[in-house]
């Protein structure tokens, strides 16, 4: 990526941005020029992150919540103006036990975390990228979606979720600027 002019940087949305591959991705953006808004479940370690990206700022967003996460996206435009970017990687790998053992309760919060999650982020960013016709999405999956992993049922269908929904959005925006 080229560094933009100080007056046009990109502003990217990093879920899950507190920490891991969330904030590796921020800060390898950071490093190209790029605004983040990182967004996570966990504000102070989220402002702690931030605090070390030039531009960034933390937001609390549980992405389990569609109306967290519309209000997080007018937020980010508000505060920036705009949104060029989207990163989906807030996830979690859950319990590790058979699919017959799996506790209900973990499949549900995974389920709502790892895939409900991406494609509420998706819809409500989406909009606001659909009405510029400009955008950039890229929804973070795993090798256990596409082959399944024993003992990790949950977290395997909700990958595997991901890319049909990745694919599936794509098509819908193979003709904009998206």
């Amino acid at each position: 990526m080229s560094t933009p002019a100080p007056n046009d940087r990109r502003i990217a949305i990093v879920t899950g941005g507190a920490r891991g591959l969330g904030l590796a991705i921020a800060q390898r953006l950071s490093r190209d020029g790029v605004h983040c808004a990182l967004w996570d479940l966990d504000l102070e370690r989220a402002a702690r992150s931030a605090a070390g990206l030039p531009g960034a700022r933390a937001y609390r967003v549980d992405v389990t919540d569609y109306a967290a996460v519309e209000a997080a996206t007018q937020a980010v435009m508000q505060d920036y103006g705009r949104i060029d970017i989207l990163i989906n990687s807030a996830g979690a790998n859950g319990p590790i036990a058979p699919l017959i053992d799996y506790p209900l309760d973990a499949w549900r919060r995974l389920i709502a975390l790892n895939l409900d999650g991406v494609f509420h982020c998706c819809r409500a960013v989406g909009k606001v990228m659909i009405e510029r016709n400009q955008g950039r999405i890229v929804n973070m999956s795993s090798i256990g979606g596409k082959e399944g992993n024993a003992g990790a049922s949950c977290y395997a269908a909700a990958k595997a979720g991901v890319i049909a929904l990745t694919k599936a959005f794509g098509k819908e925006l193979a003709l904009t600027g998206i």
